[in-house]
């Protein structure tokens, strides 16, 4: 049995005996759109995450931060990972919902001059986590 929730896909495992299920594989799935900006908001490489239970983007990051070489000169390049794959929206759309959240993270003056490069749908993009309690709930930190 296999199936979606909220950017979540859940595949029942038959286990070593028939007819019983013995594990719950939880997988999540990503959109990275990548970005072109003139500059970062800092040149020290960091990964900036989302610690609120709201929004669609999980963390954002500036690669030339790390390697110069990932951007032209005088430019940088924007990674984003959302929380799931937002099939029903297309790049530009995905692109303007991502850059309106960032803007709170950063300032609009900034976003509103990212231009997207590409957006990478990437289903199946890391194993579940699997917290305390039951099985089928997604793991907390």
């Amino acid at each position: 049995m296999d199936g979606r929730t909220e950017g979540w896909t859940y595949r029942w495992v038959d286990g070593w005996m028939d007819g019983w299920i013995s594990e719950i594989q939880i997988m999540s799935f990503t959109c990275s759109p990548r970005f072109r900006a003139p500059k970062a908001p800092s040149n020290e490489p960091m990964l900036y995450l989302n610690g609120t239970e709201s929004g669609i983007v999980n963390n954002c990051c500036f690669p030339s931060t790390v390697s110069p070489s990932y951007a032209p000169a005088g430019q940088a390049l924007v990674s984003v990972s959302t929380i799931g794959t937002f099939d029903e929206l297309n790049d530009e759309d995905l692109a303007a919902k991502v850059k309106e959240e960032l803007a709170g993270w950063f300032t609009a003056s900034e976003t509103d001059n990212w231009s997207l490069i590409r957006t990478y749908r990437i289903p199946f993009a890391q194993p579940g986590q699997v917290g305390c309690g039951h099985r089928n709930e997604k793991a907390a930190v």
